[in-house]
Order: C-alpha cells, then sequence, then structure tokens
C-alpha cells in the first residue's frame, strides 16, 4: 500500500523492480493523482494498481491543502476542514475486498497518525 503515493515513484519501483502483485495507492492531491494516473496508463499497470482519490484519517472529514509548492509536490501538506474539497476516510471503512496488505509506504506530512489511527 502506498499512502501519499505523489506521482508514483515508490509504486513504480515496487511494482517494476520488487514484482508486487499489486499496489493500492492513495493520493488526496487531485492535481497530483492526475499525474500518477498518467504515470499509471504509460507504464500500463492498470491491472495491478487501486488508485484512491482520499486522504486517510482517524475519521471521515474533509480537508484543504496547507503547504504547496510547485517545485515540491511532495512536500504538500493538508489540514482537516470542514469546508474543504479534500476527502479525507478511515481505511477501516473503505471496502477493498479481501486485501492483504503486505506492506505499506506512508508519507503524508506530519498526517501519519492520524492515518494510522483508522487502520485498526
Amino acid at each position: 500500500m502506498d499512502v501519499g503515493a505523489n506521482i508514483g515513484n515508490h509504486m513504480l519501483y515496487y511494482l517494476l523492480e520488487c514484482n508486487a502483485k499489486k499496489v493500492i495507492c492513495f493520493e488526496p492531491v487531485k492535481s497530483t493523482f492526475e499525474i500518477l494516473e498518467k504515470n499509471i496508463t504509460i507504464n500500463d499497470l492498470k491491472d495491478k494498481v487501486k488508485l484512491l482519490n482520499y486522504g486517510l484519517s482517524e475519521t471521515f472529514s474533509k480537508g484543504s491543502i496547507e503547504n504547496y509548492n510547485i517545485k515540491n509536490i511532495g512536500g504538500t501538506s493538508i489540514i482537516e476542514n470542514k469546508y474543504g474539497d479534500i476527502e479525507l476516510v478511515r481505511y477501516d471503512d473503505l471496502s477493498l475486498g479481501n486485501s492483504i496488505i503486505d506492506f505499506i509506504k506512508m508519507d503524508v506530512e506530519f498526517f501519519e497518525l492520524k492515518a494510522i489511527r483508522g487502520m485498526r
């Protein structure tokens, strides 16, 4: 699972170099998510990736971008904001079938604890 997948560098490494069978990617920032989708298409990996345009949190809520720098989109941070346009969900509330998670890479700019609390 790639939480905070950004444009997919790690996802590509897991699938193309480590021979992972499947990667579930979470990327909440719409513009970054669109680049991630293109990287999956370019590399013909649609059958091996589950893409989710959500942020993970300990409760269902909304969020907004707190910090964004075009020169470092990987450093984008999100804050909870009931008027925000980013959907935050609990992993435990998602229906992902019988997905067995062997490994989680998480890079969510200080939102890690909230994301983990939603993964009971």
